[in-house]
C-alpha cells in the first residue's frame, strides 16, 4: 500500500470535512462523513486493480 498517499492527502480531506461540517445545514451533515468513506473505498478499488 501506499500510506505515503494517504497521508499527503488526509489534511485535505479533513479540512473539506471541517468546512462542509461548518457550511451544511443540519439535516445534511451527516454527508460530512461520506468524504473519507469514499476516499477510503476508492484507494481499494485502485489497490485492486494493480
Amino acid at each position: 500500500m501506499h500510506w505515503k498517499k494517504y497521508w499527503l492527502l488526509l489534511p485535505l480531506f479533513l479540512l473539506a470535512a471541517i468546512l462542509l461540517f461548518i457550511y451544511l445545514p443540519d439535516h445534511q451533515r451527516q454527508y460530512v462523513f461520506t468524504i473519507p468513506v469514499l476516499f477510503w473505498v476508492k484507494s481499494i478499488n485502485i489497490e485492486t486493480e494493480r
